[in-house]
């Protein structure tokens, strides 16, 4: 990347904390009998163990956020913006959209403060859940079944969404920030590579057209390149628009956004219609 853009990266991210957050991950396996296995049909931190963790952390920092021994400088708690790649950018909508609800609330935090965010930005964002079930994908249909705990059920991949069971549907819409658009405001940001081949660029699609303009900021970046993860030098220009994107609503400078790598309208062959038998 060049290095005006490097320098600009530079300054503006001078004026916030940055922190990573750990989760539960879904890698572990347990028989019935509760013991680590590697083949076994449960998973040890199914859904929704990571949201709970993900509020808890929100909910530290703006209880630690005067405490010098930890940050170097104070926090603005009402101005704390999240933002994530992979599985990563599904936590970090589910806290925009569930920001002003008791939904997954933890009891099991360190401290009782709230865990609202002001501003959240999606990288590569797994963010519908039907759209995502319907591209058929042999790779997001099987994370589905670690992340609900459902390696027993062998027909899942095979079946289309409208065809689950009640109970599978309702587990599977649980995790979808789509689901829960209705109930928040939080200003959110979309960055998605037209090339993404693990994240169905479909489902960001879908999460943004399904956001009322009148009650919310929204935008949605499209990126001719990169794939899932941003490589080919253009995850610089992506957290270009994240800076961009928290400059706006967490600090109210407003200023444009030169966007070399993105596409802009919506590319032809992307579509909101999940692709179905």
């Amino acid at each position: 990347y060049d290095d005006g853009l490097q320098t600009t990266l530079e300054r503006v991210a001078v004026n916030y904390v940055g922190v990573t957050i750990n989760y539960r991950l879904t890698d572990q396996r347990l028989n019935e009998q509760g013991e680590i296995d590697k083949d076994g049909p449960i998973t040890r931190n199914p859904w929704p163990a990571q949201i709970h963790d993900a509020k808890c952390a929100v909910s530290w920092i703006r209880a630690n956020a005067d405490n010098v021994d930890i940050f170097p400088v104070k926090i603005n708690t009402d101005k704390i913006g999240v933002a994530g790649i992979s599985a990563g950018r599904q936590l970090a909508l589910m806290l925009g959209e569930t920001s002003a609800t008791s939904l997954f609330g933890p009891t099991d935090c360190e401290n009782d403060a709230s865990s609202s965010v002001q501003a959240v930005v999606s990288y590569a964002g797994l963010a519908d859940v039907e759209s995502a079930w319907g591209t058929k994908s042999n790779l997001v249909r099987p994370m589905y079944q670690k992340l609900l705990s459902l390696h027993t059920d062998d027909t899942l991949r095979n079946t289309n969404f409208d065809d689950l069971s009640n109970n599978t549907r309702e587990l599977l819409l649980n995790t979808s920030p789509l689901n829960f658009s209705t109930m928040g405001s939080v200003p959110v940001r979309l960055i998605h590579a037209v090339n993404d081949k693990l994240s169905p660029p479909a489902t960001s699609l879908c999460f943004y057209e399904g956001l009322d303009p009148a009650v919310r900021d929204r935008s949605l970046l499209w990126l001719n390149r990169g794939g899932h993860t941003f490589n080919s030098g253009v995850r610089e220009h992506a957290d270009a628009q994240m800076l961009n994107w928290f400059d706006k609503h967490l600090r109210n400078i407003d200023l444009p956004l030169l966007c070399s790598e993105c596409e802009i309208p919506v590319p032809e062959d992307i579509s909101c219609i999940a692709p179905e038998d």
